[in-house]
This record gives C-alpha cells, sequence and structure tokens, in this order.
C-alpha cells in the first residue's frame, strides 16, 4: 500500500504553520488558459509544490495534490495522483459506493463556521455533482493501480459576500478520497485531518491563492492567555489590512509561539480560542517587509456571567437553542435554557432535545440495571440470541458480548456503509461504535421481547426521576422540540423514530437529563461490584482517557474521576461531564452543529473555571466534530 511521495517546499512551514483545520498551501499563479481538464497531468510541474494525501486515521501517505490559480478569470485548478491497490469504480453490489475524489471549497473566507461548497467525482466526468452554483469540469485517468484527478473550478459564482481583488486571497479549501472497499468498508485518504468537511470552514485548510510572484517573508510572534501561565490559545487570527479576502488562522505552539511566511504588507494579529471571544482579545498590529516579529498577543477568559456571553456566541456561531444543568453535591444546582425551539418559540425547561451520542449512557445504565437483577450477562455470546445477517458466515460474531459492545470493542465501525463488516477482531483494540449498541439492543430484545423503550423506561426513567424522556417519538414531542439546525443556521429535515436507537435518537429535556446525571453520580441503584465495574477504563480515546462500560472515564489534575460522554450529529452537539467524588457536574445540551465551542466555553466558566478540568477541555472537539 506504500507509496513513495515527491515532496516539494511548501510556501508555509509543514508542521508549524496551520489554518482552520491543520493546513495551509499556496496555489501558484498561471496564465488564464489553465490547464487541459483530462486526468492526464504531464502538462503539470509536479516536481515541487505539492501536498501530501494521508490516510486520515494512520497518517499512511498515499498520494499529493497539486493546485494552481488563475487570477485574470478568477479559477483554481487542481491535480491529485493516488496510489489505490483495489479500486472501485462500479459498485461490487447493492449498498456497496464506489471510489470518490471530493473537493471542499470556501470562496468567501469566514471565521465563523460556514458551509463550503461540495463537488466529488465518481465513476465518469459527467459523475461530479456540484453542491453549489458554480461551472466546473472534471477528468479522471487511470494507470494500473495509480488513479489521477484534474478539475477546474470557477471561483466567480462560488463568491457571495468578496471577489477576487488582485491583491493574495486566501479561501477554504480541502480535498478528501473515498477508498471504497470490496466488503463495503471505506478508508478515507485526506488533507487536512477530520471528515464531514462540507460543513464547515474549521474542517477545511486554507488556500492562499498567489495573483502575482511576489515573495512571502517570515512572521513570529508569541500568545498567551491572560492571567493563565498554565493555558495558551489555539490559534492567531492573522489578517492583511485593507484584504478582507486574507485570513488564515495558525496554531500556536505549546510554548506560546507562532509561525507563518505571508505576502509582504501589514497585518492585524489577535489570539483566537473557541472557549472565549475574539472580540475580547486585543488585536495587535505589525508589517511584514521582511523577517519580522509580532507583538505578543493575548487571549481573555470569558469571565462574565453565562446570560452575557451566552447569546453572543449563540448568534456568532449560529446555534438557535442551548440548554444547561451545572450539579453540585450530586444535586442539580442551575438549569438556564438560552435561546428558540424548532417552531421560533422561546425556548424553556420543557424543550425536547434530541441527545445524539448521549443515549449510549442512558441504554447503559438499563442495561448494567439488568446485569445487576441477573436477567442478562455481560459476557454471554450475543450470538447465542441474535446474529446480524450481514456477518451470518464470519466466525468472529461468536466473540461479540455486552461488555465488548460497551467498551467500544467490538471491531464494527461507527455506522455501516452498506453491509456490516468487521474492521478488526473483536477485543482487539479500541474502536467507537454506534453499530456495537445497536447489536446489542437486537440481541437484548430478541432475547427478552420486550423493547428497549420498556427496560429503559422501568429500569432508568422510573427510579430516576425522568418523566419526559423517550427513544420514541411520539404526538407530545413536536410542539416542543428544539429541532436540529446546521452550521449556516439552516434548520433541517428531522426523523421521527419509530422504534428505539440503542445509540442515538433519545429526546429529552435538560432538566429529565440532570436528573439522570445525578442519578448515576448517586449510585444509580446499581451494586457497587457492578458500579466499579463500570468505572473501570481499559483502553479507549486520546488525551489520557479510558473506556469504561459505556463512560469514558479520566482523571482531574487534582486525581478525581471524570465520567464523560459527548453526542454529535449534524445539527445537535452535546456533553455530559460528571465529577462522582464531589458531586459535580455538567450537562449541555444544543440544537445547532456549531454546538462544540459554546459547551466549552461553558465548561471554562464552571467546572473548569480552575483549569482542572484540562483533560475534559481537550477532548470536547472531539466529541463534537464527530471525531469518535
Amino acid at each position: 500500500m506504500m507509496w513513495r511521495p515527491t515532496f516539494g517546499g511548501l510556501l508555509l512551514l509543514a508542521g508549524i504553520a496551520s489554518a482552520h483545520n491543520q493546513a495551509i498551501t499556496v496555489a501558484a499563479p498561471v496564465p488564464a488558459a489553465g490547464f487541459t481538464i483530462d486526468g492526464d497531468l504531464s502538462d503539470w510541474d509536479r516536481a515541487g509544490k505539492s501536498n501530501a494525501l494521508r490516510v486520515d486515521d494512520s497518517g499512511e501517505t498515499r498520494g499529493n495534490f497539486w493546485v494552481a490559480y488563475a487570477p485574470d478569470v478568477d479559477t483554481l485548478y487542481v491535480a491529485a495522483e493516488i496510489r489505490d491497490d483495489d479500486l472501485v469504480t462500479q459498485s461490487p453490489g447493492p449498498g456497496i459506493d464506489v471510489d470518490s475524489f471530493d473537493l471542499f471549497v470556501e470562496a468567501d473566507h469566514h471565521p465563523s463556521p460556514y458551509q463550503s461548497a461540495y463537488f466529488f467525482y465518481r465513476e465518469s466526468a459527467s459523475a461530479f455533482r456540484a453542491v453549489e452554483r458554480t461551472a466546473a469540469r472534471a477528468a479522471r485517468h487511470i494507470v494500473g493501480n495509480t488513479v489521477s484527478y484534474e478539475w477546474q473550478i470557477d471561483l466567480k459564482p462560488l463568491r457571495v459576500a468578496s471577489t477576487s481583488s488582485g491583491a493574495m486571497s486566501v479561501i477554504g479549501f480541502d480535498v478528501q478520497y473515498i477508498d471504497r472497499h470490496r466488503d463495503g468498508t471505506a478508508t478515507t485518504v485526506t488533507w487536512s485531518p477530520g471528515s464531514h468537511k462540507h460543513e464547515d470552514t474549521d474542517r477545511v485548510g486554507d488556500l492562499m491563492l498567489q495573483a502575482g510572484d511576489a515573495p512571502l517573508a517570515e512572521l513570529r510572534g508569541k500568545a498567551r492567555w491572560r492571567g493563565r501561565a498554565d493555558l495558551v490559545p489555539s490559534h492567531v487570527h492573522i489578517r492583511q489590512l485593507g484584504n478582507p479576502g486574507f485570513l488564515i488562522r495558525v496554531p500556536v505552539g505549546t510554548d506560546g509561539t507562532y509561525r507563518a511566511e505571508l505576502p509582504r504588507g501589514r497585518y492585524e494579529v489577535r489570539a483566537w480560542d473557541e472557549r472565549t471571544l475574539e472580540r475580547l482579545n486585543r488585536p495587535r498590529r505589525v508589517s511584514v517587509t521582511g523577517p519580522a516579529v509580532a507583538p505578543d498577543v493575548e487571549a481573555v477568559s470569558l469571565d462574565l456571567r453565562m446570560q452575557e456571553f451566552l447569546p453572543e456566541m449563540m448568534d456568532f456561531y449560529r446555534v438557535p437553542a442551548v440548554a444547561v444543568a451545572v450539579l453540585d453535591h450530586g444535586k442539580p444546582a442551575m438549569l438556564k435554557v438560552f435561546g428558540h425551539d424548532a417552531h421560533g418559540n422561546a425556548a424553556t425547561r420543557d424543550t425536547l432535545f434530541r441527545v445524539a451520542s448521549l443515549t449510549k449512557p442512558i441504554t447503559t445504565m438499563t442495561v448494567l440495571r439488568l446485569v445487576d437483577q441477573k436477567l442478562w450477562n455481560l459476557d454471554a455470546p450475543l450470538s447465542e440470541f441474535w446474529t446480524d445477517p450481514d456477518i451470518a458466515g464470519d466466525a468472529r460474531r461468536e466473540k461479540l458480548t455486552t461488555r465488548l459492545a460497551l467498551q467500544h470493542r467490538t471491531g464494527f465501525p461507527n455506522w455501516r456503509h452498506g453491509r456490516l463488516g468487521f474492521l478488526t477482531d473483536p477485543d482487539v483494540e479500541w474502536s467507537y461504535s454506534g453499530e456495537g449498541f445497536e447489536y446489542l439492543r437486537r440481541a437484548l430484545e430478541k432475547k427478552m421481547g420486550r423493547n428497549l423503550e420498556e427496560f429503559a423506561r422501568e429500569y432508568v426513567f422510573k427510579p430516576a426521576g425522568m418523566t419526559d424522556t423517550s427513544y420514541i417519538w411520539n404526538d407530545t414531542i413536536e410542539p416542543r422540540y428544539a429541532g436540529e439546525f446546521y452550521r449556516i443556521g439552516e434548520m433541517l429535515n428531522y426523523s421521527r423514530p419509530t422504534e428505539p436507537n440503542a445509540a442515538a435518537g433519545l429526546t429529552t429535556t435538560i432538566d429529565d437529563y440532570a436528573r439522570f446525571a445525578a442519578w448515576v453520580m448517586n449510585g444509580a441503584a446499581l451494586s457497587s461490584r457492578t458500579f466499579r465495574e463500570m468505572i473501570t477504563g481499559h483502553e479507549g480515546p486520546p488525551f489520557g482517557f479510558s473506556q469504561g462500560l459505556g463512560w469514558i472515564i479520566a482523571r482531574d489534575k487534582r486525581g478525581r474521576m471524570i465520567l464523560d460522554h459527548g453526542g454529535s450529529q449534524t445539527g445537535m452537539r452535546m456533553q455530559v461531564v460528571l465529577l462522582p467524588e464531589s458531586g459535580g457536574g455538567l450537562v449541555v445540551l444544543t440544537n445547532g452543529s456549531n454546538g462544540g465551542p459554546i459547551i466549552r466555553a461553558i465548561l471554562n466558566t464552571t467546572l473548569n473555571a480552575d483549569g482542572s478540568l484540562e483533560v475534559v477541555d481537550k477532548m470536547i472537539p472531539i466529541w463534537t466534530r464527530g471525531g469518535l
């Protein structure tokens, strides 16, 4: 699978300078005639300025791409060359997709999350589609196991708020290759990390469009948090004065320094971190005529009262409603709701939110109550009760157990693409999987003859005092539903489930979920043995977390145990953080895809005001960007 790429010199410092999503590069200027779009890359200079494409979860290099820009006609050219040992250009069976090369372009650069234009190429040149209005051409060329793609994108129809000024400008940009396999699984190969790049600009890189051959110069600087020696801001925003089309986001290293190469000119530098409001951070100006050092910049913590900063953050991130519960000494101490619901009515404590993967802790506690009552066994093979037809011929199904499902060690993907299959053998490594929870639900329901909703009502909802929570949609939900809002503030068409989903889909209020959180911290009516099993950590996600039964587990800087879980689906972001030893906790429910920064801001002005929960603060972006 390995292919030795040809690396050229990037015009920004790879691994140091970054962007909205860890990548910056430059499109060199070309004449208006551009390139012949035929998939043959022989007319490209591929000896330099290449950008590596890597497997998203392993970093393995699989190819390169090159970018050029014709400023006279405001047109972008992209070429890519990818090694694929198992090309899938025609579907091998029902439910199995084909290889796809995707481009993401955000021609109007925004500091806030914004939807990108999304182009994809599948099967033939006539199969590419532009979600946004534009004139685009594409071609593909295959030689052996190397596939080449060539694109021409007219940026003019994509620009809404700005146009190319003739000076160097910056657009949001990324590429992604979806390498489909014949068993229905897929490998994602990208430039910058992550997936779902069409959803907002924070998931794509920055592309400088070079209008001429003017040299670049290095800018260095330092950034810090005011009054916090233990933290540094995550990035700085660099804007070119007099050029509204030039904005890049450069990461700050752990030592507080940053560096980037820029066109010569005057710039404004401002600390940026999603845990605060950018307007609170004082901008500093600097001239770049050669190597330059910018004045230090500071990020200012949100020490305002919640009702003062939340409405502004909600407006900036286009999140219509936020519900917050703060727990103290094992009881809800503060319950507040801001914004409006799906119908434009003021959101209240009776507003119902769908909570995505915050469903999993509810399912976990339901199953553990059944285990405690000796009605279910953590280690019995689930194949005794049910087998998914997709893996009926795979002997590995015999290894699947409730314990492995709750520990995310089934070997399944998060969600299937077509047919269900194993990514790894069961009990080999941690891999977050909604499919594992759903497999468990189907086995439980088949064995017991009742659905998950009935078990949850008896063993969780009733003892926890939850009167407004359900896995299944009913007529009372619609008038009070918060809705689900996309990153540009547009409300989505939401589903109305008629059967339980053990991993996602639960509907609840902030009061009910706060009651559930308090109930868990007070033992959840479990035996001490079962509770200990629940909080016993095994291999889990990064940043110092381990995986218990259903819950993510960590220790804060004081050594206190943390139970944590996030929820992320398009149109919603959620978080629950519990400190069982002190009885402190936080629940945040939002009805927008951009809710992650709001959750972090609330955490850092409540439970993490003293910085002791840094491990959770680092984890939230992974939860809320669908990284688990």
